[in-house]
């Protein structure tokens, strides 16, 4: 969990922030802002699972990605 909460934080200084939202049984919606570029999510994501770390690790894993593609 500290090793995801690291990358969490160092995409937050790179200006992302991760939100997992409920959004059906076992189904969660995942937003990534760049609140420096605009107040609508840059990525959306709904992924199933009741894991909050594989979540988190899932959208983390995206939000990299996303940013190597800019």
């Amino acid at each position: 969990m500290d090793s995801l909460l690291k990358k969490r934080n160092d995409l937050s200084r790179q200006g992302l922030e991760i939100f997992i939202l409920p959004a059906k049984t076992s189904k969660y919606c995942v937003e990534v802002y760049n609140f420096k570029v605009s107040v609508f999510p840059i990525l959306q994501l709904y992924l199933e699972g009741d894991n909050y770390d594989q979540l988190l690790s899932d959208a983390i894993e995206n939000a990299q990605s996303y940013l190597a593609s800019q």
